[in-house]
């Protein structure tokens, strides 16, 4: 807890409520120090983090350094909000824009896009890019299967090749390259209607899948043995 106070300001403004140390058993105190984390995270970010994101994307666009003469080297005033936008339209129609070059410097951009390859290549040039290590060698078949499962999923499943190149991008632009990824236990329900099927028939499908069942029912044929029409449900992943 001593490491978080250094770190984090608002512990050092003083404690919670109560006027009581940090207690993991104290729901109050707990809640407070929870609290004073998210605020301080918030203040880092806006105050440390945005600034120079900032910085970093106008020089990825080019609207850095700038043409003006100004030593200081770049402006609040400019956001990047088109990047295909002419240098006049980003300075805005002041007295000297028009006779201002129109020269951009895209240094930045052409070594972002130069290294890119290199490390997307590390990535996707191999068949598993990830590994999973047996603990016991009764657990080699395991970690085979678990291998090409996590595999499958990244690169099937998901988009692997965009995800390893928007963050790789992102990290050498912005310095920092950030992967959401969770799990999603929701499962579609879908139906499908069959005609002229039999009663063997529908067992044959609702045996093939677990989730499969008898949504609605026609009228049985007694001549044919058959049911006219039949809706199966089942659980779509």
């Amino acid at each position: 807890m001593a490491q978080l106070e250094r770190i984090f300001a608002s512990f050092r403004e003083g404690g919670p409520p109560t006027g009581s140390a940090y207690d993991p058993t104290d729901p109050d105190t707990y809640e407070y120090f929870v609290q004073a984390m998210i605020r301080d995270a918030r203040d880092y970010e806006a105050s440390v983090l945005a600034p120079k994101r900032d910085y970093a994307t106008k020089l990825y666009y080019g609207l850095l350094p700038r043409l003006d003469g100004d030593a200081t080297g770049w402006s609040d005033t400019y956001y990047v909000e088109d990047p295909n936008a002419t240098y006049e339209q980003v300075l805005g129609s002041d007295a000297d824009s028009a006779n201002r070059s129109t020269y951009v410097s895209t240094d930045v951009r052409d070594a972002v896009m130069m290294m890119l390859p290199a490390l997307v290549r590390c990535f996707a040039a191999q068949e598993n890019p990830v590994y999973l290590v047996p603990r016991t060698p009764q657990d080699d078949p395991k970690a085979l299967e678990g291998t090409k499962f996590v595999n499958y999923t990244f690169w099937n499943d998901n988009p692997g090749f965009l995800v390893l190149y928007g963050a790789f991008k992102d990290a050498l632009t912005v310095k920092t390259g950030f992967v959401k990824w969770w799990t999603d236990d929701h499962r579609t329900i879908k139906r499908k209607t069959f005609t002229h099927i039999s009663p063997m028939q529908i067992q044959m499908i609702v045996t093939e899948d677990q989730t499969a069942r008898v949504y609605k029912q026609g009228q049985l044929n007694p001549l044919t043995g058959a049911y006219d029409q039949v809706v199966i449900q089942y659980e779509e992943s």
